[in-house]
């Protein structure tokens, strides 16, 4: 059944179904001109006939929310004024269907206000009310809207000061060549500023057109002005930024991060940053330190801190793995190290989560992949430079190191505050690591009881969104993927630094560390010559505070969870009780001594060469020519052997010192008389040459 201001589409034309009274049906063709009154009139029986037919079908309205719309006060007056020149004819019905009528009546309307030129108004106004929808608010003026290019006659908009005619029309030509050196100079990354590319346009338009004064040339107005109008902010953020820029810093923010979490620990997002602060020794406060690296696990449902470390190694994975350890297990006795005893409910968060969030950098890699198959948790990296992808741990660092940069001493300067009147502030650190974690475990906790400014849509209204509120609401309604940690131990060792093992009869090498398995060599694994294929994956893991605690895990891929023991290697003992930095800094340092003594044997050795080989040269110099035979040289090598031998014994510096140390014992007139040495003094050539 058709309706009033129903738009319909009948013999391949749209029109809107402007009244229907009794036996008639006016219809307005949408797309008529305004300049016109061009209304059909049919009879109902008509179109009754063909909706029966299935001839005419119903069209959406385009213009529905301009006739739903409220007139703003704004425009009210205007709007009133519009309608008040149609009146008589949209509120007289029986005009509708007389369109001579109609055009009578807008003669008469003209006339009696004197002013012949309204018709055009009139008729425009009547077209808007017919084609639009019948209401006042489609008379609501529509500003602002972009028209099509038209082409002007005058230069349009603000005069020129220093050009003659007023200034240039901007024709389809210069459109183009704006357009080429917007799109050339300016939108691109790290492009020429507006000036700039107008400058170049200018030099090139007048060398094109010398016929053309420069204050008759385009005016730098008229560029901006097409550049704002041509390209939306949109188009000119995309064009002058980076991506990776843009979506981190420019783009529309269509959601949250709780958008695609359902619970507590269904994301883990972690990562870290060198603290603001400066530290000291532990055994001795007057050294310093330098910064430590603060890692830091947070829940993106609950937003709560789950895990915190602070550390002086770098980022890297051992010290990621430490910070989800302490995500995943209770924080009594984490807290109790540190001097802080709490209770489970100050702060509830543990358990494994389903999901890890982190850069693309520690955790990117093959080491966590035995924590990710064992525990079914799955490992996520964020794209380069593209930290608002887990902005919540992000935010973190701020809020915890500025609730307590007034209150610490020895806080790094910032990049450019080196001026007039600067003052070093590292000599201040007295901090150690561990008063420093206490008091970023202090700040935490505090974090913890701030009140969330997004909260899940089902949260009561009487639970206050704070951190621990949530997690502890979350967990009451099952809205969580966290599971519990059944074996810690077991936890920890599939989190350890993993690394690929070489094998040899002296057992496992790694880093030039060296372990033994009693289960391995059972197994012939560090037998020579095995036939048997060995395990080609083989891992193992070691403890980074102390490297004498070491397990192998020979099919980490089939069998994550089976492990054996290893000890280390006897060529390895001098390592017992050292963590890894320290036993990577002695085996660098014993390198270094070794490659030292190595050069300076080198060198040694090349001195006694040269040294070798001159004395061999004089020893050839020195040796005389003789007249006999070889045959008769040879036959002389027995006798010659014993003359040689008899005088190189009595030659024996050992025996020689102690005949001169028993000369020094004798008394004064012994000393005088003149001792004589045998020729025979030598040692016995025999036993039966010896005395009794």
């Amino acid at each position: 059944m058709l309706m009033n201001n129903q738009i319909i589409l009948w013999n391949d034309e749209v029109y809107r179904v402007l009244c229907i009274y009794k036996e008639q049906v006016a219809l307005y063709p949408m797309d008529s001109s305004d300049s016109g009154i061009n209304i059909k009139v049919l009879k109902t029986a008509e179109l009754i006939s063909a909706e029966k037919n299935d001839e005419i079908v119903s069209q959406s309205d385009i213009y529905y929310d301009n006739r739903a719309k409220a007139v703003p006060a704004f425009y009210e007056r205007h709007v009133e004024n519009n309608y008040s020149l149609i009146r008589t004819i949209v509120e007289d019905q029986s005009l509708i269907f007389n369109v001579r009528n109609i055009k009578n009546r807008i003669r008469e309307l003209c006339i009696n206000e004197n002013n012949r030129s309204k018709e055009r108004q009139i008729k425009r106004l009547l077209n808007i009310w017919w084609r639009k929808g019948q209401a006042k608010g489609v008379l609501i003026p529509q500003f602002g809207k972009k028209t099509g290019r038209h082409s002007c006659k005058t230069k349009p908009g603000r005069k020129s000061k220093i050009s003659t005619n007023g200034g240039t029309i901007i024709t389809e030509e210069i459109r183009e060549r704006f357009d080429y050196f917007c799109r050339k100079n300016v939108l691109k990354v790290n492009g020429d500023s507006l000036k700039t590319a107008y400058r170049l346009f200018l030099n090139e338009f007048l060398n094109k057109h010398p016929e053309v004064e420069e204050k008759d040339a385009p005016s730098y107005h008229q560029f901006t002005y097409f550049y704002y109008s041509e390209y939306n902010i949109r188009q000119r953020n995309e064009a002058r930024n980076t991506k990776i820029h843009f979506d981190k810093d420019m783009r529309a923010l269509k959601g949250s991060s709780q958008d695609i979490v359902i619970g507590a620990g269904s994301i883990y997002t972690i990562d870290s940053t060198p603290a603001d602060i400066t530290l000291v020794a532990e055994d001795d406060h007057s050294k310093i330190v330098g910064r430590p690296t603060l890692y830091i696990v947070r829940d993106v449902f609950t937003t709560m801190i789950v895990g915190l470390t602070v550390s002086f190694d770098p980022a890297m994975y051992k010290t990621a793995a430490d910070a989800l350890y302490i995500a995943m297990i209770s924080k009594v006795e984490y807290c109790r190290k540190f001097g802080l005893d709490i209770t489970e409910d100050m702060w509830p968060a543990k358990g494994i989560p389903a999901c890890v969030v982190a850069d693309n950098g520690e955790l990117a890699g093959s080491r966590i992949d035995v924590f990710s198959s064992a525990y079914h948790v799955k490992i996520t990296t964020t794209v380069p430079y593209r930290g608002d992808q887990k902005g919540i741990v992000e935010e973190t660092f701020n809020a915890l190191q500025k609730s307590v940069s007034s209150i610490l001493p020895g806080i790094p300067d910032k990049p450019g505050s080196k001026k007039s009147g600067y003052k070093e502030k590292r000599h201040e650190a007295a901090l150690t690591l561990k008063d420093y974690t206490k008091l970023m475990l202090l700040a935490a906790m505090d974090v913890n009881n701030h009140i969330c400014r997004t909260v899940p849509k089902s949260l009561p209204a009487e639970l206050a969104p704070t951190p621990r509120n949530l997690w502890q609401w979350s967990r009451e309604q099952n809205y969580t993927q966290l599971r519990e940690v059944e074996d810690q131990e077991k936890l920890r060792l599939m989190l350890l630094p993993r690394f690929k093992p070489t094998l040899s009869r002296d057992g496992l090498n790694v880093n030039k560390i060296r372990y033994f398995c009693e289960e391995g060599a059972n197994k012939g694994y560090f037998d020579r010559g095995i036939r048997e294929k060995r395990p080609q994956n083989m891992q193992i893991a070691i403890d980074p505070a102390d490297i004498s605690n070491a397990w192998l895990f020979p099919e980490p891929q089939t069998q994550p969870l089976m492990s054996w023991n290893c000890t280390l290697a006897s060529t390895s003992r001098h390592l017992e009780g050292m963590t890894l930095y320290e036993a990577g800094l002695y085996i660098g340092t014993a390198a270094e001594a070794k490659a030292k003594a190595e050069r300076m044997a080198d060198v040694l050795g090349g001195k006694i060469r040269l040294e070798q080989e001159k004395l061999v040269r004089d020893a050839l110099k020195a040796k005389p020519k003789t007249s006999l035979s070889v045959n008769k040289q040879l036959k002389q090598v027995a006798q010659n052997r014993k003359e040689e031998r008899i005088k190189q014994e009595s030659q024996n510096p050992r025996l020689n010192s102690a005949h001169s140390n028993k000369l020094k014992k004798t008394n004064g007139s012994e000393k005088k008389k003149q001792i004589k040495l045998s020729n025979d003094f030598r040692y016995p050539q025999s036993f039966e040459d010896i005395p009794d």
